[in-house]
């Protein structure tokens, strides 16, 4: 018997070689460029869920549903004491007994996450000429008649996209990574690697760590003296505080943290 040919004979009668493989990369031999091209390869629109929007983009900061509540709470706390705010910052400075807050509000802020004490004067102001206007229509259009205002000098957090919401919505403020690192000399780094002096505040707001203090997710609350994130933070406030010496400051944290030391 004839054996059959296999191999396919090319125009010559000769039969056609085998065409050589290439050998193939084993996974840890394949270069950057290799894998991006496959990558590039795999892709196709249905394997992509994102749906672009075809209008321009609008930043959702100050558009959330619940901005609408906080401001009727402030607003309608100034209307209640509008007047009495009113005539408080219409005295000078020189008629003002201890304990009043001068007429321009220096404000910093530590672990400050939304910056919300800012947020809030901004508010005051705001509602305090609407007040004005509406009682004082032959005055400069009631704008600022009442001489309440604020600066907002400096913040510090050390989360990376706090540090980036302050930055975004309080330009030109002055922003520190660290709060325990804001008495350690005559200047501090900022988040931007600067050597900058703290600028001169009448009014401090600190909300420092409450984890360790919190007995949400705790079964042992940790004393200020242990080392923890709350007791580190709220000594670095005080320790602001006897550098500093702002005529006011403002503390937030939990009820239950041992206050009485």
């Amino acid at each position: 018997k004839k054996r059959k040919s296999s191999g396919k004979r090319t125009s010559g009668g000769g039969k056609k070689a085998p065409a050589k493989k290439e050998p193939r990369k084993k996974k840890g031999d394949e270069s950057f460029e290799d894998l991006v091209k496959k990558a590039a390869d795999r892709f196709t629109p249905t394997n992509n869920p994102q749906i672009f929007p075809d209008q321009e983009f609008v930043s959702p900061v100050g558009i959330d549903a619940t901005d609408g509540i906080v401001v009727g709470i402030i607003r309608g706390q100034v209307r209640k004491v509008g007047k009495l705010l009113q005539s408080q910052s219409l005295r000078e400075d020189s008629e003002r007994e201890l304990g009043e807050l001068p007429s321009l509000v220096k404000l910093n802020t530590a672990c400050s996450g939304t910056d919300a004490p800012s947020i809030a004067l901004g508010l005051v102001r705001s509602t305090l000429d609407d007040f004005a206007r509406t009682n004082h229509k032959d005055e400069e259009g009631g704008k600022n008649v009442h001489r309440f205002d604020y600066e907002h000098n400096m913040s510090c957090e050390i989360e990376p996209f706090k540090q980036g919401y302050i930055g975004r919505n309080f330009p030109g403020v002055l922003l520190f990574p660290d709060i325990t690192k804001l008495a350690d000399g005559e200047t501090v780094t900022d988040v931007y690697g600067r050597e900058q002096t703290i600028p001169d505040s009448n009014l401090f707001v600190a909300g420092t760590s409450c984890k360790d203090f919190s007995m949400l997710k705790n079964t042992k609350r940790k004393d200020i003296e242990d080392k923890g994130q709350s007791g580190q933070t709220f000594i670095a406030a005080v320790e602001y505080l006897e550098q500093e010496l702002p005529k006011f400051a403002i503390f937030e944290n939990v009820q239950n943290a041992p206050w009485n030391k």
